[in-house]
């Protein structure tokens, strides 16, 4: 994987290199003042540019697609009781969202590069570089938020000899492991007390 990102990326600074070479500006004029647009016919295919960073995002997403698919064969649905599992299911779900909004975004640019108007070829420039750092914090926070709810949960085992007192409970008994945070409520609406009986 970071063989096809070190390629991605020399494929990308290759294309830069070679266009900004002979790059050439003209000075166009707008209502309200004058704009620099290309004058050089070759940057009419300074497209490219997006390909090498789609298809390594392509091939990302490919990467955590398999993963899921391995994990939920292996592990069956994803479950938000057991922890690990809530932690993949996060991974997978913000990786795909990733690529779904990289993607479209790097899509959007080759595009406008392609058949846009000269004039708006940079619109999505400043978007597309700002986008991913966005999206990547987000993925990030999330993994974060999602360590440390496992972090702070507590797990108890129904079958220790310490007793809970379940005020406003009907009687009935609780079978099973419960999971909850510091301070969790029944279905029912009761308080959990961890102090003993």
């Amino acid at each position: 994987m970071v063989i096809l990102f070190a390629i991605s990326a020399c494929v990308s600074c290759v294309i830069m290199a070679v266009f900004l070479s002979t790059f050439e500006a003209t000075a166009l004029a707008i209502p309200g003042g004058r704009f620099c647009v290309s004058s050089n016919p070759k940057v009419k295919y300074f497209h490219v540019l997006w390909i090498p960073m789609l298809a390594f995002e392509t091939f990302l997403c490919t990467l955590a697609i398999i993963r899921g698919t391995q994990m939920r064969r292996s592990l069956g649905p994803f479950s938000f009781y057991k922890s690990s599992q809530r932690l993949a299911h996060v991974l997978f779900r913000d990786s795909i969202i990733y690529f779904i909004a990289i993607g479209a975004t790097y899509l959007t640019s080759l595009l406008v590069w392609t058949f846009g108007a000269e004039a708006l070829q940079e619109t999505p420039l400043g978007f597309a570089i700002a986008f991913p750092c966005v999206i990547a914090n987000r993925l990030v926070l999330n993994i974060r938020s999602t360590a440390r709810a496992q972090d702070q949960a507590v797990h108890v085992d129904c079958n220790t000899t310490q007793g809970f007192n379940l005020s406003g409970s009907s009687g009935e008994a609780v079978t099973g492991p419960l999971v909850f945070s510091a301070k969790s409520y029944l279905s029912t609406g009761a308080a959990i007390s961890t102090h003993p009986v």
